[in-house]
């Protein structure tokens, strides 16, 4: 993955991370330049990156195809940082069309060490089952995901991905195998 620091590695603010092959950009924030991107850059290469469709691109059209791009750089502490990523995120959040971010809010994790995994995931999905409770907000997500979902793109990109999901794995196709055996 190319980067471009310009001089401004060891600064915080908002980054791009752009795809020169079909122009996607992912907008994210960081304390210093020059660490996200190195966590960036070893994510995708182990094929960990959170963002599937990142990582997917990635792994299609290989590292040299993306650049790591600065946009702002600021003295702001994480919550200033995160306002004016979200501010970036919104001008170019299109549900996955021409921007990878998943939403249009800001999210960090930066700091973030989970103390009790189980316990953490917990809280998660009591959170989420909350959220789908809510019918306006079940109904404004299942929209989303059907416009997201019926993009041909998105499907095949789909399909490509659990396809791969199971090169490889010899013994989850064997316990899926009796599965459906059963």
């Amino acid at each position: 993955m190319e980067y471009k620091f310009e001089g401004k590695s060891l600064k915080s603010g908002i980054y791009k991370i752009i795809n020169k092959i079909n122009g996607r950009i992912y907008i994210g924030s960081a304390k210093e330049f020059k660490r996200r991107w190195s966590q960036h850059a070893a994510s995708l290469k182990a094929n960990k990156h959170q963002n599937k469709f990142l990582q997917s691109d990635y792994n299609k059209c290989g590292a040299e195809a993306f650049v790591f791009e600065i946009i702002e750089t600021t003295e702001c502490d994480k919550q200033g940082r995160l306002i004016i990523e979200e501010r970036y995120i919104r001008e170019h959040y299109d549900n996955g069309k021409d921007c990878y971010n998943l939403c249009d809010r800001a999210i960090s994790r930066e700091g973030y060490k989970a103390k009790d995994p189980e316990e953490t995931r917990l809280k998660v999905s009591a959170a989420s089952k909350k959220n789908w409770e809510n019918p306006e907000y079940r109904e404004k997500r299942e929209k989303a995901l059907k416009e997201v979902l019926s993009d041909p793109e998105v499907k095949e990109r789909k399909r490509i991905g659990h396809i791969r999901s199971w090169d490889g794995n010899e013994e989850r196709k064997e316990k899926q195998s009796r599965v459906f055996r059963n």
